[in-house]
C-alpha cells in the first residue's frame, strides 16, 4: 500500500529569554492502522516555559500541553478522544498557583525568623545584664574587701610604729634611770675610796710604829695597830661593796643601750614605710586600683547591656505581635489580595525589569506597593526578598 513516512527534528537553540529544545515531528501517512502524526517540543519565553505533545493515529487523538511560569504558576492540560464521526473528548486540567502561596509563605517565614531572632537577642541581652550585674556586685565586694585590707595593713603599720616608739621611750627611761643610779654610786664611791685609803695609811703608820717601838711600847702599839687594821678592812669592805654594785650596773646599762640602738634601727624604716604608705590614697593602692579599673569596665558593660535592652524594647513588642498573629492564622502574617505584572515586551525579552503592583494585608493592615524585578530575579525568588525589605520596617 502507498505510504509516506516523514520524521524531522529542529535543532535546539537558546537566545537568553527565548529558546527551543527537543522539537520533533513524526508523520506517517498510510492506509494501515499504524498511520500517525506526532508532534513534541518545548519552548521558553523569558520565565514562561511551555511544552506540547500531540499524538494522532488511526484510532485516537491525544493532545497535552503544560505551562510553567517560574515562581508564579503551573498548568497541565490533557485532551483525549477516539477517532469517530462524533468525537468524545476526555479532558484533564491541573492548575497550580504558586505565586500567592509562595509569596505569603516566604514572607511569613522571614517574619517569624526575624521575630525569633529579636526575642533571642533580647533574651541574650537580658542575660548579659544579669551577668554584668553579678560581675559588678562581685567586684564591688572585692573592692570593699581590698580597701579594708589596705586600711587594716596601715593600722597595723601605725600600731607597729607606735609600739616601737613606746619601746624606745621605755628604753630611754631605763637607760636614764641606770645612768642616774650609776652617777650616784660613782659619787658615793669617792668618799668610801677616800676613807679606805685614809684608813689604810693610818694602819700602815700604826704598823710602822709597832715595828719601831720599844719592847715596852709594843703591847699598846700592837693593840692600836689592830684597831687601825680593823678600821681599814671595814672601810675597804664598804668601798668594795659599793664598787661591786657599780660594776653590776655597767653591763645592764650597756645591754639597755644596745637594745635601744636596735629598736631605733627598726623604728626608722618602719616609720618611713608607714609615712610612704599613707601618702598614697587607698584607691590608688595596686591591690585596690586594679579592681576599681575592672569594676569600671564591668559597669560600662552593664550600661551598654541596659542600653541594648532598652533599644530593642520596640522591636520585642513587634516580634511578639508577629508571633501572636502567626499563631492565630496558621503561621501566616501576610495575605496577598492581588498582584499585577507589567512590562514592555521588547525590554522584557532582553531581561529588562518588570513592574509588580501588589495589594497585601500585613497582619490585617492593608498595604499597596510597587516592586521592580527582572524576569531572572523573579525566577530566582528575589522578588520575595524585595517584598521583605519593603515591608520589614512596617512590622
Amino acid at each position: 500500500s502507498p505510504m509516506l513516512n516523514l520524521k524531522g527534528r529542529i535543532a535546539d537553540f537558546d537566545l537568553g529569554p527565548v529558546g527551543l529544545r527537543g522539537c520533533q515531528v513524526d508523520i506517517k501517512l498510510a492506509t494501515t492502522r499504524d498511520a500517525h502524526f506526532r508532534l513534541h517540543g518545548a519552548s521558553k519565553l523569558a520565565i514562561v516555559h511551555k511544552s506540547i505533545d500531540l499524538d494522532a493515529n488511526a484510532t485516537r487523538v491525544t493532545f497535552a500541553t503544560s505551562d510553567r511560569v517560574g515562581g508564579v504558576y503551573e498548568s497541565d492540560m490533557r485532551f483525549q478522544s477516539a477517532i469517530s464521526n462524533r468525537p468524545s473528548w476526555d479532558m484533564t486540567v491541573r492548575f497550580k498557583n504558586d505565586f500567592s502561596r509562595t509569596l505569603e509563605q516566604d514572607f511569613s517565614r522571614r517574619a517569624l525568623a526575624w521575630a525569633k531572632g529579636v526575642e533571642r537577642d533580647f533574651a541574650k541581652a537580658k542575660g548579659s545584664i544579669d551577668g554584668a550585674q553579678r560581675k559588678v556586685s562581685g567586684l564591688e565586694t572585692q573592692v570593699a574587701a581590698a580597701r579594708r585590707q589596705v586600711q587594716g595593713d596601715r593600722r597595723r603599720m601605725a600600731a607597729g610604729v607606735h609600739a616601737k616608739e613606746k619601746r624606745i621611750s621605755s628604753l630611754d627611761k631605763q637607760v636614764q634611770s641606770l645612768e642616774k643610779q650609776l652617777r650616784k654610786k660613782q659619787d658615793s664611791l669617792k668618799p668610801l675610796d677616800k676613807a679606805a685609803k685614809s684608813a689604810k695609811k693610818a694602819w700602815e703608820k700604826a704598823k710602822r710604829a709597832t715595828a719601831n717601838g720599844s719592847l715596852l711600847e709594843k703591847g699598846p702599839l700592837k693593840v692600836a695597830e689592830g684597831a687601825k687594821w680593823t678600821a681599814y678592812k671595814s672601810a675597804k669592805a664598804a668601798y668594795d661593796v659599793a664598787s661591786g654594785a657599780l660594776r653590776e650596773l655597767n653591763p645592764k646599762l650597756n645591754k639597755l643601750r644596745a637594745e635601744r640602738v636596735a629598736a631605733q634601727a627598726q623604728y626608722g624604716p618602719a616609720k618611713l614605710a608607714y609615712e610612704a604608705a599613707v601618702r598614697v590614697p587607698v584607691d590608688v593602692d595596686p591591690r585596690v586600683a586594679g579592681l576599681i579599673g575592672a569594676m569600671a569596665t564591668a559597669r560600662a558593660t552593664l550600661t551598654a547591656a541596659k542600653a541594648a535592652v532598652s533599644g530593642t524594647g520596640t522591636a520585642v513588642a513587634a516580634a511578639g505581635r508577629v508571633t501572636a498573629w502567626a499563631a492565630r492564622n496558621s503561621g501566616n502574617v501576610l495575605a496577598l489580595d492581588s498582584a499585577s505584572f507589567g512590562a514592555k515586551l521588547d525590554s522584557y525579552l532582553r531581561g529588562g525589569r518588570v513592574g509588580v503592583d501588589l495589594a497585601v494585608r500585613l497582619m490585617g493592615q492593608r498595604r499597596s506597593l510597587q516592586l521592580h524585578a527582572s524576569s531572572r530575579e523573579i525566577a530566582q525568588g528575589k522578588l520575595f526578598e524585595s517584598l521583605w525589605q519593603a515591608l520589614e520596617k512596617s512590622l
